[in-house]
């Protein structure tokens, strides 16, 4: 193309004109800053915005259909208070959809319907239309529904109040303590088929994993419940021990264990069977000796400095191991040879010890180590060391699932640990007081509940407990406290989906029973979410007035380049090139400078987005604190570049590149001949 070649030749830079290649590549480098920005801005907030609207439908779904007044006050609702097959109680949904029978109602041993009691619903063949089975119905009929294409799940849920206990066992420098923590809660039901929950669900410490080991042996006596002591708790006995210790070495492979802090004493069965070794002979003024043997000379050095400091004897000594004997200058030492410091190592559990194990000091480990170059190896039990490093298939730990309730992140930072034992406690009513019940319950998890307002206090539980809960609180009735999550992959269809169930449910006659909204309508995100739009288009109209002023450069560059190519313009013209032509070859400089622009820029970002981490340590080092706060950003910022956002900048470039070319390319197009070279 003959206007495309000309306008090639004319940005190629010249030394002849370096005043102009000097400031097209000004103006490209500006742009390409500029588009650099923009990408990596909303790359950023764009994959915050999707963490935090993740999050923000963690605990419900995109979609939601829940009962209104009417269902409440429906005849199919208020027959269970009156049905002795029923138990004189009102259901839940999920009580509903595993009913039998839709109408529970027998008129030959039940008492007489109250007149305030609403009509029944009845279906075309005479039967009580079954509301809830209906919805469940029409819901997972969208997944034939070809404009959807994509797996629709329906799960109900259920949300009521309590109060958490949570008992805390810990050894504290070999020194047993104990403390508990009480927290008024929101209780949830617990859904395994909660993608996004899954998603959310923390990884567990190494605390996390020596905890729940510790307390296989520790259950709760359930005859002493009477006394003061929420907690009175005992041992388990052998054959139920031995059953939860298999479950837990089956789902986590113990890889290293640790020595405590505290001076371990190395087991006699790992002592080489002749071997010499350096150690420190500490005299303490009022416990005797001790024998230490240090991993290096550095550790040898300070330990020594520090029992010194604390008043002690300390001297340096060869110490010999002959034949799980202990010498000390020829003589004969019965005193324990000690580990000073912390050491890991491989350890291997004996699977016939486990077959046999009573109680975890039963178990025998296989381990190797140097300690000085020289080799200790050999079985030993359990004491005073701990779980160093394992690997487990699956987030979270197996539990009984009538017990193990899943809590949000703040109670990990108060101390909780995965196994520890707690308990929900409610107020129910009955014939002369309100009483307070307890079910027992155990920690098994964590997970980041977001932004949502209540997410520091949403347990989540397993279903029958959070719907007995519910009932004997008679919150049957709550707003929102009972509904069905309606849950796909794709947020966009959610406006799409949520009209699909509306219209299946107003052409069954469900629409006066069930509201259906989206995660936009939630009460505790659509101020968020309008925010974040809200704020989202302020950045693009800023984003675009900024590529409009880096654009605007292009204008001056052009109307130089015009002025030093007159001579040019006017042979072109001679030889009978048309103003559209001259016209067309500066607006192409202008919108190829503009494309230039975004390449570079959007490759700047690029490289920048995946190396963002080291930015952001760098960042956070020169503030001297965290540049952006993980309890909002998370622990690191997306780092996918975003299509749109990319889009976005290389078509508005172009757009306005062109437009900032067509005054340059007008002027240049409007030159005549006769008048360019007869002034030259």
């Amino acid at each position: 193309m003959f206007e495309f070649s000309v306008a090639r030749k004319y940005l190629t830079p010249r030394w002849r004109q370096l005043s102009v290649s000097i400031i097209s590549l000004i103006s490209i480098l500006v742009i390409a800053l500029v588009v650099w920005l923009i990408v990596v801005f909303f790359s950023v907030t764009n994959g915050l915005e999707k963490g935090w609207v993740n999050k923000l439908i963690t605990l419900t779904a995109p979609v939601r259909v829940t009962p209104t007044e009417n269902y409440y006050d429906s005849y199919y609702y208020l027959i269970d208070t009156v049905s002795s097959n029923s138990d004189y109680t009102a259901k839940s949904i999920r009580e509903k959809l595993n009913a039998t029978e839709s109408n529970p109602y027998d008129e030959t041993i039940d008492p007489e319907i109250p007149g305030y009691f609403a009509g029944p619903l009845l279906n075309a063949d005479g039967f009580l239309k079954d509301l809830v089975k209906e919805v469940y119905l029409k819901v997972n009929n969208l997944n034939l529904d070809k404009e959807i294409s994509q797996a629709i799940i329906a799960h109900d849920y259920e949300v009521t109040t309590s109060q958490l206990r949570i008992k805390l066992l810990r050894n504290q420098a070999n020194i047993p303590t104990q403390g508990v923590i009480s927290q008024a809660i929101y209780l949830g039901s617990f859904d395994k088929e909660n993608q996004p929950l899954d998603n959310t669900m923390m990884t567990y410490s190494m605390d996390d994993l020596n905890n729940a080991f510790q307390m296989l042996s520790i259950v709760r006596d359930y005859e002493e419940r009477e006394t003061q002591d929420d907690f009175q708790l005992t041992h388990l006995n052998s054959d139920e021990f031995n059953k939860k210790l298999k479950n837990f070495l089956r789902e986590v492979n113990i890889e290293e264990l640790k020595t405590s802090k505290s001076n371990w004493i190395i087991p006699k069965s790992l002592w080489p069977l002749s071997a010499t070794i350096n150690a420190l002979v500490v005299t303490h003024k009022n416990t005797g000796q001790e024998i230490l043997v240090t991993q290096s000379k550095k550790d040898e050095e300070s330990l020594k400095a520090l029992y010194v400091l604390d008043g002690a004897k300390v001297e340096k000594e060869t110490v010999r191991i002959q034949d799980g004997k202990l010498f000390i200058q020829g003589q004969l030492s019965g005193i324990p040879l000690k580990l000073a410091g912390a050491l890991h190592f491989p350890a291997k559990i004996d699977t016939d010890s486990v077959e046999t194990a009573k109680k975890i000091s039963d178990l025998r480990i296989f381990t190797s180590f140097y300690l000085q170059g020289i080799l200790f190896e050999g079985d030993t039990n359990l004491h005073q060391l701990s779980i160093a490093k394992a690997t487990i298939p699956s987030k979270t730990l197996s539990f009984d699932q009538d017990e193990a309730i899943f809590l949000p992140k703040t109670f990990r930072d108060a101390g909780v640990l995965v196994g520890d034992l707690s308990y929900i406690s409610y107020y129910t009513p009955t014939m002369s007081a309100v009483q307070e019940q307890k079910t027992p319950t155990v920690v098994a998890g964590f997970y980041d509940p977001g932004l949502i307002p209540l997410g520091g206090k949403f347990i989540l539980a397993p279903a029958d407990l959070v719907s007995l809960v519910r009932v004997s609180q008679s919150q049957g009735q709550a707003p929102n406290s009972n509904g069905i999550n309606v849950r796909f992959e794709n947020l966009e269809s959610a406006d799409l989906i949520k009209h699909k169930i509306q219209v299946a449910f107003k052409s069954s006659g469900l629409e006066p029973y069930f509201k259906v909204e989206t995660y936009k309508d939630y009460e505790f995100t659509k101020d968020i979410l309008q925010q974040l739009q809200s704020d989202k288009l302020l950045f693009t109209l800023i984003s675009t007035i900024i590529i409009i002023v880096a654009c605007s450069n292009i204008i001056s560059m052009l109307i130089i380049m015009v002025n030093d190519k007159k001579v040019e313009i006017g042979i072109l013209r001679s030889m009978g090139t048309s103003s559209m032509s001259i016209a067309t070859i500066f607006g192409l400089c202008g919108i190829v400078m503009g494309v230039m622009g975004s390449a570079i820029g959007v490759t700047a970002a690029y490289f920048t987005l995946k190396n963002i981490k080291v930015l952001i340590n760098i960042l956070s080092d020169l503030q001297g604190h965290n540049a952006f706060n993980p309890m909002f950003y998370g622990e690191t910022l997306p780092n996918e570049i975003s299509f749109e956002a990319m889009l976005f900048v290389i078509a508005s470039t172009a757009l306005i590149s062109l437009i900032a070319g067509i005054v340059p390319a007008v002027k240049a197009s409007m030159l005549r001949p006769s008048a360019i070279l007869r002034s030259e």
